[in-house]
């Protein structure tokens, strides 16, 4: 092979050679999360251990390495839990996709910045 080669064709050629087979490119890979690892997520964004997270969230320890590990789901008071302790809504700890909000729910308030007490003057 020339040595003006691209440096592409090079890797296969090598590929071919090898009777290697090349993966496609990582951009088209979408990393799938099942519920132990957005709740084992959502926990190491608060920077707590499993120990510390107990104290603040009232699951006991062995609960949290079992949610954790997959080999238990959390009921529903637990996940309430769990996005209180972290500050991570309940929809995406379930299901992995954000919250959205109602159309037209959005509208009919006011923005946080104008909220005022109803005796403001």
């Amino acid at each position: 092979m020339p040595i003006d080669t691209p440096p592409c064709d090079l890797l296969l050629t090598f590929a071919r050679m090898c009777h290697m087979t090349l993966l496609a490119p990582m951009a088209t890979m979408i990393p799938e999360w099942t519920l132990a690892d957005r709740l084992r997520k959502a926990r190491e964004t608060t920077g707590l251990d499993q120990i510390e997270f107990a104290e603040r969230s009232g699951i006991s320890r062995t609960s949290i390495t079992n949610y954790e590990q997959g080999k238990r789901a959390p009921r529903g008071l637990y996940l309430r839990a769990w996005s209180e302790a972290t500050g991570v809504p309940v929809e995406w700890l379930e299901t992995g996709t954000a919250p959205t909000e109602e159309v037209g729910a959005e509208s009919s308030r006011l923005p946080e910045s104008n909220w005022r007490p109803i005796h403001y003057e």
